[in-house]
């Protein structure tokens, strides 16, 4: 199969589509305003009512997951050209990534039009960890290390409270200090990796 690919942001569009699980990233000049758009168009957009709960939770939980978003009101000049684009008609708030646009969806809903695993894959599990905070993964980190078929399953962010925590200073193996977004991240991908490597 042949492909033709004009763009970085298309290639990108592309190994998201072949490989949902792949890590993205885009690099640009400092300072290069003009790919900025571009940039826009590669992150999560929020459009609703600025003073709305349901804003604010989803704004925390993309904050939480390390998912790069921007939020625009609704009744601003750039909200209401983002929703017209999309062909937003629904109920706010409005979730856009990429072509896709949805009406105050669910965090599930928003989970998997980003592409993360919402359910277990099939088969027997040895080790089921309830909870993603840092006691969650840590459990989760030593299972799979043991060649334990892992699974954690977390409600809403990987990290729990501890992963809002912009400085942990008494966690084990870190002196200085760690950030609670830090630690979650370098500890599911370590758990990853395991599971990966005892597979």
């Amino acid at each position: 199969m042949a492909l033709v690919i004009a763009t970085s942001l298309e290639w990108l569009t592309h190994v998201h589509e072949v490989c949902p699980g792949a890590v993205r990233c885009v690099l640009v000049r400092y300072g290069d305003g003009a790919s900025y758009p571009a940039v826009r168009q590669a992150i999560v957009l929020v459009v609703g009512e600025r003073w709305a709960h349901r804003c604010h939770e989803l704004r925390d939980v993309l904050e939480r997951s390390s998912v790069p978003y921007e939020f625009h009101p609704h009744d601003s000049e750039v909200g209401r050209r983002l929703l017209e684009e999309a062909g937003h008609t629904g109920s706010l708030p409005g979730v856009i990534f990429g072509d896709r646009c949805l009406c105050d969806p669910s965090n599930v809903e928003i989970a998997e039009m980003l592409g993360a695993r919402t359910r277990p894959e099939g088969g027997l599990y040895d080790l089921v960890v309830i909870g993603g905070g840092p006691a969650g993964l840590a459990a989760a980190v030593y299972g799979a290390a043991d060649g334990l078929r892992t699974l954690v399953v977390e409600r809403q962010a990987v990290g729990g409270q501890a992963g809002t925590s912009s400085m942990i200073r008494n966690y084990l193996g870190f002196p200085r200090g760690i950030s609670g977004a830090e630690l979650a991240q370098r500890a599911q991908e370590q758990a990853a990796s395991l599971a990966r490597s005892s597979s």
